[in-house]
C-alpha cells in the first residue's frame, strides 16, 4: 500500500500552501540570506577602515620619529645573531613608549613595527614582549611559508592559526594586506618612506579584533529569523482565514452532498459562509428542495405505472392463457395434418411403387410396338413425378413434424455428385442444356455424414436448373469455402430465366414458388427449396443464391440467369473408402501420348484439361469443328480424337468427316441417352458421357490389352493381414498387392506398434496373418515375434497366429533363431504376386497344419531366382549373391555399369502399377540425403554394424523399384561389412573404401538422375510439387 503524499496537489489545501505559502517563505529565506551577506561584507569594509586609520596614523608616528627607527632597525641587523646591548634596549623603550602614547580605537588589539627580515623594533598590546627572531615576523622573509612557521612561535595567542603565505615582494605591491584568524584579522603596511639601501624594509602591523563583525553578523540574524519567524506565523494566519472563508465551505458542501439520498433531500444544509459562497449555499439548498419535490412526484407515478402494470399483466396473463389454447389447438391440428400426410405419403408410395416396377418390367421385356411403348414410357415418367412429389410431402411432413432423423456413416463425395449428375442428364439432354460438373481436387472426398439428404438436396437444386434453364448451360461446382474454414461450398450456375426481385422473398416458403404461372408451366409443389433449407441447417449448414448479372435495377426483367449455393462443414470419414477412380496404364512408350479435342462447352474442355494435367498426355484444342479438320489433315499423328456430339446437328455426317480424315482412335463426347451405339460401334468410337467424369476419362485411355493380359489372382476377400515393415515403401508394395487379391492390410511400422495392434481384442480378433520384418530398429522381427508367442500362450492358446518373416538376407543361417521365436515361414525381399500368392494359399488355405516343418515352402529370393528385367544392361552374373562375400574380394562386374533406373523393372516389382512404382522410387530419391549422411557418420565412427544397418534399409528399399546400380551396390557394401563385422582396424576400413565409394556413388547417381525421361515419373513429381487448385 503506497504511502500518503504530504501534500496533495488536487485539493484547495495543497494548491494553496504550493502557490502562496512556499514561494513567500522561499523569497524570505533568500532576502534573509542576501541580507546577511551585504551585513556581513559591510562590518569588514568598516573593519579595514579601521585598520588603514590605524596604519595610517601610526605611520606618521615612524616618519616623526624616523631617526630612532632607522637606528634601531640598522643596530637589530648588526647584532642579529648576538644579544640586546643597552643602547639597542633603551632604542626600543623609547620607541615602544612612544607607540604606547596614541589612542587605539576598541577594536585594536596590537601593533608592531616590524623589519623585513622579521625582527620586532617596537610593539603595543599583546604583542608588547618581544618575540624570538624566528617568531611571529618569520613571514616576511622571501620565500618564507607561514604556515611552516606557526609550530614554532611561543609568543602566538592560542587558537591563532596563520593561514595566508606573503612575501616581501607580494607585500610591497599592495599598500595594505590582512591575514584572518580565527578571533581576529592581521593587517600590515610598508613604510616605504623609510626605506634605506642596505636596511630591511619596515612594516606596520595591526591585529583587529573580529567580536564586533561576529556580533554584528548574531545580531542580523537574530532580527532575520524573528522576522521571518512572524512572516510565517503572518501567512499562516492568512491562508488559516482564507480557508475557513472560502475552502472550508467548498467541504461542507461536499460532504453534504455525499450524505444526501433519497430519503433526506429536504435536510437543511448547515454551513457558515458569507458573500458569493453563501449565495452557492441558497441556490443549492433550492436545488435540493427542487429535486426532493420532483422525487416525490416521481415516486407517486411510478407507483401510479406499478399499479397500471400490474392490472396490464394480470390482463396479458389471461389473454396468454387463451393463446396457448388456441397454440395447442393449432400444433396439434399440425401434428394431425402432418400424420395425415406422411400416412398419405406411404399409402402412396406403395401403389405408385407397383406400377413404377411393373412399367420397368413391360419397358424391358420388350415385345412392344412404337405406340405401346410410347405409353409405357409416358406411365414411367408420370409415377416418376408423381412418387417426387410425394416423396416431397413425406420430406416435408417429417421435418415439420421434427422426426427427420439424419444418418450419419462414411460416403464418397465424388459418387454422390456424379450420381446426381448421371440420373439428371436425361433431363439435361432432353432440353438441350449443357451439365458440366467442377469438383476442385483440393477438396475432401471421404466424409462422414448423411450421403442420401447432400444428394436430395443437391439433385433438388440442379434439377430446378434444369427445368428453369431453356437454354445455356448449368454447372455445378464443389469447392472449400472461402468465407468459413472447413466448410465445403456447393453453387449450381444456371442461365435460365432468372428470378425477379419481388419474387425473391417467397422462394424459401412452403407451397409457394414465386411466380404462380410456373406451377402450370413447370409443375411441383414449392417445397423443394423450404425442404433443402431445412435439410442444409439440420445437417450444419447455410443456403443462399445470387442473381449472376449485376445489373438488377429494373424488377420487372429478371437478370440473365441465377445460382444457388449451400454450405456443408466438412467431417472427414475415419475409416478408408475405396477410391473413387485411378490413373490410367497409359502405353509404355516414354513419349507423352497426343490429344487433339474440340468440344464446344468451354466448362467441360476445362474439366477434361484439368482432369489430363496429372497424366503424360498433350492435349491440342480446336475451336471449332473445321479447325479440327484443318487440324488432323495437316498433322495426322495423334493418339487420341474427342469430338463433341451436341455441337453438331448431325452424329453421323460428323464421324464422317472425321473418320475422313483421322483412322486412329476416337471418343465422341455427349449425353449417354443421345449416343446410338450401333452408330458409334460401326465407326469405331468410344463413348465420353457428358457430363465429363474423370474415372470414366481414365478409363478410356487405360491400355486396355495390358488389363486383359494380366493374371487373374485368386481372392482372398474376408481376411485381414497385419503388415509390420519399418520402411514405408515395403508396406506400401506389400499394402498394394494384397489389395489386388481382396486382402485387408493393418500397418505397423515398428514392433511396439504391431505389439499395440494385437493387445487390441477387435483388432487382434480379425487379423489372420502377419507378415514381419525382420531386421527392425529398437525391436526387431525376431524378437516381436517371441513376444507376441508369448502373449498367445498367456492369453488364447488356441489362436495360434501364423507369422512370415520378410528379409532381404538368405536365412540359411537363421532358421534355427527363427523357428526358436515362432516364425512359421519367410519370403524374401521383393516379394512379388507369385511368391504372395503361394504364401497366401499356404497359410489361409483351408487345411492349414501349422505343426507342418516351417520354410519348406519358402520361395527363393526373387534376385537368386530371376534375372534383372533390364537385359540391355544387366547380364545374369551381374545379381547379387546372397551370402556375404569376402572381405577384399575383386569386384568383376562395376554396379555403375547398370542403370540407374529401369522404369520396366520398378512396374514389375511395383505389382504393374504406375502411381505405386512412381511413389516408391520418389520416395527412395528424397531420402538420399538422410542416407548418405546416417553412412558418413557411421563411417566417421568406424562402426560397421551401423554401416551394415543403414545399407540394408537402402537394399531392402532399393528391392521394390527399378534401380538396378543402387540395389547392387548396397548388396555388395552391406556384405563386405557383415563379413567382419567385429574388426574395426583402420586396414579392414580400408578394404571397405571400394564398396563405399561405389555406395555413394549409386546414391548420387540416382540423386541426380534425369527423370524427364520417364514420363510417370515426371509427372508424378509435378503432382507432388503442384499445389495449385485443379477442377475435376
Amino acid at each position: 500500500m503506497s504511502k500518503a503524499r504530504l501534500i496533495d496537489l488536487s485539493t484547495a489545501y495543497g494548491q494553496l500552501i504550493v502557490l502562496v505559502f512556499l514561494p513567500i517563505s522561499v523569497l524570505a529565506l533568500f532576502g534573509g540570506l542576501l541580507v546577511l551577506a551585504h551585513t556581513t561584507a559591510s562590518a569588514r569594509q568598516v573593519q579595514q577602515l579601521t585598520a588603514q586609520n590605524v596604519l595610517f596614523r601610526y605611520q606618521q608616528l615612524a616618519q616623526d620619529n624616523a631617526p630612532t627607527v632607522l637606528a634601531l632597525n640598522r643596530q637589530l641587523v648588526q647584532r642579529q645573531n648576538l644579544g640586546l646591548t643597552d643602547d639597542l634596549q633603551n632604542l626600543q623603550n623609547r620607541l615602544r613608549n612612544t607607540l604606547q602614547g596614541l589612542d587605539d580605537p576598541q577594536p585594536l588589539q596590537a601593533i608592531a613595527l616590524v623589519n623585513a627580515n622579521g625582527q620586532l623594533l617596537a610593539s603595543k598590546g599583546h604583542w608588547d614582549s618581544p618575540p624570538s627572531q624566528t617568531g611571529l615576523w618569520g613571514f616576511l622573509t622571501p620565500s618564507s611559508s607561514l604556515l611552516n612557521r606557526a609550530s614554532s612561535m611561543d609568543d602566538v595567542p592560542p587558537n591563532t592559526t596563520l593561514l595566508p603565505q606573503f612575501t616581501i615582494q607580494q607585500l610591497i605591491k599592495t599598500p595594505s594586506h590582512s591575514i584572518s584568524m580565527p578571533s581576529s584579522t592581521l593587517y600590515a603596511a610598508p613604510l616605504t618612506a623609510l626605506n634605506v639601501r642596505g636596511l630591511p624594509a619596515l612594516w606596520l602591523v595591526v591585529d583587529i579584533d573580529d567580536q564586533p563583525l561576529a556580533l554584528a553578523r548574531y545580531q542580523v540574524l537574530l532580527v532575520l529569523i524573528t522576522t521571518g519567524l512572524m512572516t510565517v506565523l503572518l501567512l499562516l494566519l492568512g491562508i488559516s482565514n482564507y480557508a475557513r472563508r472560502w475552502i472550508a465551505p467548498i467541504y461542507e458542501m461536499r460532504l453534504h452532498l455525499e450524505r444526501t439520498h433519497a430519503d433526506n433531500l429536504n435536510r437543511p444544509l448547515k454551513l457558515h459562509a458569507r458573500g458569493e459562497l453563501n449565495q452557492l449555499k441558497h441556490d443549492l439548498a433550492k436545488t435540493l428542495r427542487r429535486l426532493h419535490t420532483s422525487f416525490q412526484e416521481l415516486k407517486a407515478h411510478a407507483e401510479q405505472t406499478e399499479d397500471d402494470l400490474r392490472q396490464a399483466f394480470d390482463e396479458m396473463e389471461m389473454q396468454n392463457i387463451s393463446i396457448r389454447n388456441a397454440r395447442d389447438a393449432a400444433i396439434s391440428a399440425s401434428q394431425t395434418k402432418s400424420a395425415f400426410l406422411a400416412n398419405i405419403s406411404h399409402e402412396l408410395r406403395t401403389p405408385l411403387n407397383s406400377i413404377d416396377g411393373f412399367s420397368n418390367l413391360l419397358a424391358r421385356g420388350g415385345g412392344l410396338n412404337p405406340e405401346q411403348d410410347l405409353y409405357v414410357q409416358t406411365i414411367r415418367k408420370s409415377s416418376a413425378h408423381l412418387l417426387a412429389l410425394v416423396n416431397d410431402v413425406l420430406d416435408f411432413s417429417k421435418i415439420e413434424a421434427g422426426k427427420l432423423v439424419l444418418n450419419r456413416h462414411p460416403y464418397d463425395l465424388y459418387r454422390v455428385i456424379y450420381d446426381v449428375g448421371d440420373m439428371l442428364s436425361p433431363l439435361a439432354a432432353e432440353k438441350n442444356v449443357r451439365l458440366a460438373i467442377l469438383l476442385y481436387d483440393d477438396v475432401p472426398t471421404a466424409l462422414m455424414g448423411d450421403a442420401l439428404r447432400v444428394k436430395q438436396v443437391l439433385t433438388n437444386l440442379v434439377n430446378n436448373a434444369i427445368k428453369f434453364t431453356d437454354d445455356g448451360e448449368v454447372i455445378v461446382r464443389v469447392e472449400l469455402s472461402d468465407e468459413r474454414d472447413e466448410f465445403l461450398q456447393f453453387s449450381v450456375q444456371d442461365t435460365g430465366r432468372g428470378i425477379p426481385a419481388a419474387q425473391q422473398t417467397a422462394l424459401f416458403q412452403s407451397f409457394s414458388q414465386g411466380d404462380p404461372s410456373i406451377t402450370r408451366q413447370y409443375g411441383g409443389t414449392g417445397l423443394g427449396l423450404v425442404i433443402c433449407k431445412q435439410l442444409t441447417y439440420q445437417m450444419g449448414g447455410r443456403i443462399g443464391f445470387f442473381a449472376n448479372a449485376d445489373d438488377t435495377s429494373n424488377d420487372t426483367k429478371p437478370a440473365r440467369g441465377t445460382t444457388f449455393w449451400f454450405s456443408l462443414p466438412i467431417v472427414r470419414a475415419t475409416t478408408a473408402l475405396p477410391p473413387s477412380y485411378s490413373l490410367p496404364v497409359l502405353s509404355p512408350s516414354d513419349k507423352p501420348l497426343k490429344l487433339l479435342v474440340w468440344l464446344g462447352h468451354g466448362a467441360s474442355l476445362q474439366v477434361l484439361k484439368a482432369s489430363l494435367r496429372p497424366l503424360a498426355i498433350e492435349v491440342t484444342s480446336a475451336a471449332t469443328l473445321m479447325g479440327l479438320l484443318e487440324e488432323l489433315k495437316e498433322r495426322g499423328q495423334w493418339d487420341w480424337v474427342i469430338v463433341d456430339n451436341a455441337s453438331s446437328e448431325d452424329t453421323l455426317a460428323l464421324l464422317k468427316q472425321v473418320r475422313l480424315h483421322y483412322a486412329g482412335k476416337l471418343a465422341l463426347f455427349g449425353y449417354q441417352v443421345n449416343l446410338d451405339p450401333e452408330l458409334l460401334a460401326r465407326y469405331q468410337v468410344q463413348p465420353l458421357y457428358q457430363p465429363l467424369e474423370r474415372g470414366q476419362l481414365y478409363r478410356l485411355f487405360d491400355n486396355q490389352n495390358a488389363a486383359a493380359a494380366a493374371p487373374t489372382l485368386p481372392q482372398w476377400h474376408g481376411f485381414t493381414v497385419l503388415a509390420v515393415d519399418d520402411h514405408l515403401p515395403n508396406l506400401l508394395v506389400l499394402e498394394a498387392l494384397l489389395a489386388e487379391v481382396g486382402v485387408e492390410v493393418i500397418t505397423a511400422s515398428s514392433g511396439f506398434e504391431a505389439l499395440a495392434v494385437l493387445d487390441d481384442p477387435a483388432q487382434a480378433q480379425r487379423i489372420d496373418l502377419i507378415f514381419m520384418d525382420i531386421q527392425m530398429p529398437r525391436m526387431s522381427g525376431s524378437q516381436t515375434a517371441a513376444h507376441i508367442r508369448e502373449r498367445e500362450s498367456q492369453r488364447t492358446p488356441t489362436r495360434h497366429l501364423p507369422i512370415i518373416a520378410l528379409t532381404a538376407h538368405s536365412l540359411s543361417d537363421e532358421l534355427p533363431n527363427l523357428t526358436q521365436a515362432g516364425i512359421n515361414d519367410y519370403v524374401g525381399k521383393p516379394i512379388d504376386q507369385t511368391q504372395l500368392h503361394h504364401v497366401l494359399q499356404r497359410w489361409l488355405g483351408q487345411a492349414v497344419n501349422l505343426d507342418e516343418p516351417m520354410f519348406c515352402h519358402a520361395l527363393p529370393n526373387q534376385d537368386e531366382q530371376s534375372t534383372e528385367s533390364a537385359p540391355d544392361l544387366i547380364q545374369p552374373t551381374d545379381l547379387p549373391t546372397t551370402s556375404p562375400a569376402p572381405t577384399g574380394v575383386t569386384i568383376q562386374h562395376d554396379p555403375t555399369d547398370l542403370a540407374v533406373i529401369d522404369w520396366q523393372d520398378a512396374l514389375q516389382r511395383a505389382a504393374n502399377k504406375p502411381d505405386l512404382a512412381s511413389s516408391l522410387l520418389l520416395m527412395l530419391v528424397d531420402g538420399i540425403d538422410k542416407d548418405r549422411s546416417e553412412l558418413a557418420a557411421a563411417w566417421q565412427a568406424h562402426d560397421r554394424q551401423a554401416l551394415a544397418d543403414v545399407a540394408h534399409r537402402i537394399l531392402g528399399a532399393s528391392r521394390y523399384t527399378g534401380v538396378p546400380q543402387l540395389r547392387h551396390a548396397s548388396q555388395r557394401f552391406e556384405d563386405a561389412c557383415l563379413a567382419e563385422v567385429s574388426d574395426v582396424s583402420t586396414s579392414a576400413f580400408e578394404q571397405l573404401t571400394a564398396h563405399y565409394q561405389t555406395l555413394l556413388t549409386a546414391l548420387d547417381a540416382l540423386k541426380h538422375a534425369d527423370l524427364s525421361s520417364f514420363p510417370a515419373l515426371r509427372y508424378a513429381r509435378l503432382k507432388e510439387q503442384d499445389m495449385v487448385w485443379k477442377m475435376i
